[in-house]
């Protein structure tokens, strides 16, 4: 038996994009995410999949790996050859064993999916390798025959760096996150990083709305120099973007943006401005992936000649693990005379907690307020005292903290029916009768951690940048 390491190549010739393209199209087992971190005393989930198998039934390996750095915690089987297996794990010091099967008389599966997934644990600070020991490794047909094109299936193995330090999370993000223009209006957004280290090189598309804006030009920013190579092509909805560092250049470390977006406004309307996530790839100048959390942004296009009340959620699009608290604003736009405000949220309670709610400086400092967190709710009222005038114009009312308690997707909304602004003598402002109100998307996954410095763990050398 002949088994390879491929690699999987990110090319630029005469592209914009950096594309990724396989090596062969046998079978190939791996461990994923390709990358993630983790700091000492930290765990992570390590999934071992399988990609392009055909009439699997059975499988068994051994992971291996350095027992002073890594413990395997715990082990469970993944869902390709369905829940109902016969599965049998035995961790060890420096090693797990798994066999999983499919039940007599099961059908065999073919494709992609998760064989196994695992807790893994970062027992000690240095660099440790994760890989399937090959001698150990088979993938059985119900036959008891090995699959076909077994001899040149693809084991993409793993390395671990843990480290001790603070937790941190690398974003890239879109800035202004919330905007708004009137017809013919051109604006440029920043495609934005933060805390990352080690960045040499990006592609990414950003989608939005091709009846509301138009994408006028890109460049490169100035977070990785002057001196790069810089691609983009500007399609109806979307604009693709890549940008690398030369060849012996220094990788920076921070924060800045990457690339910047000019659009120019030509219909009324909201656009958000997002991500494709599966396009987006940033890179170490060793090929490594710099994981990320993606938050979005939005443009709202009104008509010069009417000014309309707006009462919104930033960042209208975030992503978060599970476990965080974090902060999002409650804006209203184009007030005039608001004296006191009332408003529930409502999100899914299986993904979110309410925790609490603040006045920001919209209304002023010295107010009344409440905050009641419910059930897969919030409900916030904020008043200036008596005496005190209303208040004109664009800003942040409140803050309301929320925690991420499961994984998934949810939007934050207003519940409408509970809204209330109102002026001086208690009645509605002008512009309530036909608000405008927006909601926010979250998404939670599991966690993600990196220690302060140089830390970082990628699973498989399975890109490399140009």
């Amino acid at each position: 038996m002949k088994l390879k390491m491929s690699r999987i190549l990110l090319l630029s010739v005469l592209s914009p994009l950096f594309i990724a393209v396989a090596a062969s199209a046998s079978p190939i087992i791996v461990l994923q995410p390709s990358s993630e971190q983790v700091v000492l005393g930290g765990e992570f989930t390590l999934w071992v999949n399988v990609q392009e198998v055909n009439g699997l039934f059975a499988a068994s390996f051994e992971l291996e790996y350095d027992a002073s750095l890594l413990e395997v915690t715990d082990a469970s089987a993944g869902d390709f050859l369905s829940t109902d297996v016969i599965f049998f794990d035995m961790l060890g010091d420096g090693s797990t064993s798994i066999a999983i099967s499919k039940k007599a008389g099961g059908d065999s599966a073919s494709g992609t999916g998760t064989l196994a997934t695992l807790k893994v644990k970062g027992n000690g600070e240095g660099m440790a390798t994760i890989s399937i020991k090959i001698d150990t490794l088979a993938l059985i047909q119900s036959d008891g025959n090995l699959i076909p094109d077994f001899d040149t299936l693809t084991v993409m193995p793993g390395t671990v760096t843990i480290g001790s330090g603070q937790t941190r999370q690398s974003v890239i993000s879109i800035e202004p996150a919330d905007n708004q223009l009137k017809l013919g209006d051109e604006f440029t957004l920043n495609v934005a990083v933060s805390d990352v280290e080690g960045l040499f090189g990006a592609s990414l598309e950003i989608q939005y709305n091709g009846n509301v804006l138009d994408c006028v030009s890109a460049s490169a920013g100035d977070f990785m120099g002057k001196d790069v190579i810089f691609f983009d092509i500007k399609g109806d909805n979307s604009v693709s973007i890549a940008v690398t560092m030369k060849a012996g250049a220094n990788p920076v470390i921070g924060s800045g943006a990457i690339a910047t977006v000019t659009f120019i406004s030509k219909a009324e309307g909201t656009s958000q401005i997002s991500y494709r996530q599966e396009t987006l790839d940033l890179r170490r100048a060793d090929g490594t992936l710099i994981p990320v959390a993606v938050e979005d942004g939005a443009i709202t296009v009104i008509d010069a000649g009417v000014t309309s009340l707006v009462l919104s959620i930033a960042p209208s699009s975030k992503q978060v693990s599970i476990g965080d608290q974090f902060p999002i604003q409650i804006r209203i736009d184009n007030a005039t005379g608001l004296f006191a405000t009332s408003f529930e949220l409502q999100f899914d309670k299986t993904m979110l907690k309410a925790v609490s709610a603040i006045p920001d400086d919209f209304l002023g400092g010295d107010v009344i307020h409440m905050a009641v967190p419910g059930d897969g709710s919030i409900s916030v009222g904020i008043s200036k005292k008596a005496g005190a005038a209303g208040v004109d114009g664009s800003g942040v009312i409140a803050l309301v903290v929320l925690e991420a308690i499961g994984d998934g997707d949810t939007d934050v909304s207003f519940n409408t029916e509970t809204i209330t602004l109102k002026g001086l003598d208690d009645s509605p402002i002008d512009g309530s009768d036909s608000l405008e109100v927006s909601f926010a998307h979250i998404s939670i996954r599991k966690p993600s951690l990196v220690a302060d410095g140089k830390l970082v763990k990628t699973w498989g050398d399975v890109k490399t940048w140009p």
